[in-house]
């Protein structure tokens, strides 16, 4: 049975001093771009680099928040070579600008929350580790009363869904770990700027699901 050890998934906040508040005060004036191009071999068949290393790169070297043009020419700078190996027509091209277009705010929003749940759960341990993401599709891992809790976290919308279908698909469950979808209605979301940023109504639901799954586990 494979287990869960938290010391083998170090979190962000222990490496990097950012508050909530400071990243809202980042992002207000950030202008926010889409595409509407959606090409079905990128959003669906082509095998990608990972959007999120570029992006946590640059705020675990700087704890510098990179806008969204700066992330997408992190992107296919850190990715060259990969990038290289594949067939880029100017079809697919302006396909993966377009999802690089719209993956940036979500990740501005999971690191947001990230520091949000871990400002407000003192009374737990919050987990966010890209590697932990990357390899086993946990947004966020708590420990409360002893007892880890994973939550998948994304926007209650078809193609969210489907995201995180592929994502999950595969992974072999930790044997010492209750796991939980949440998927969030967008109308309970905060604005800042441009980006819509979970909060109060996500945070409820996650302090209700790591007491019912320790009173569970005792």
């Amino acid at each position: 049975m494979k287990l869960f050890s938290e010391t083998d998934y170090k979190s962000i906040t222990d490496y990097v001093s950012l508050t909530s508040t400071d990243i809202e005060q980042t992002i207000k004036n950030f202008k926010l771009i889409f595409s509407p191009v959606r090409h079905e071999a990128v959003e669906w068949k082509l095998n990608l680099p990972p959007f999120i290393r570029p992006f946590y790169l640059e705020i675990y070297r700087d704890g510098k928040i990179p806008n969204q043009q700066e992330y997408i020419a992190k992107y296919k700078a850190y990715n060259r070579s990969q990038m290289n190996q594949i067939c880029l027509s100017n079809e697919i091209a302006m396909g993966i600008e377009a999802r690089l277009m719209r993956t940036y705010p979500s990740l501005v929003r999971d690191l947001h929350f990230t520091y949000y749940v871990y400002e407000r759960l003192a009374h737990a341990k919050v987990i966010y580790n890209t590697a932990l993401d990357l390899s086993e599709g946990i947004d966020l891992m708590i420990k409360y009363r002893n007892v880890y809790t994973a939550f998948a976290l994304y926007t209650h919308t078809e193609n969210a869904v489907n995201a995180r279908f592929k994502k999950t698909f595969g992974h072999k469950s930790f044997g010492n770990v209750f796991y939980e979808e949440l998927p969030i209605d967008m109308n309970n979301c905060a604005v800042v700027g441009d980006f819509f940023l979970y909060g109060s109504e996500p945070l409820r639901q996650i302090e209700e699901r790591i007491a019912h799954n320790a009173d569970a586990k005792i």
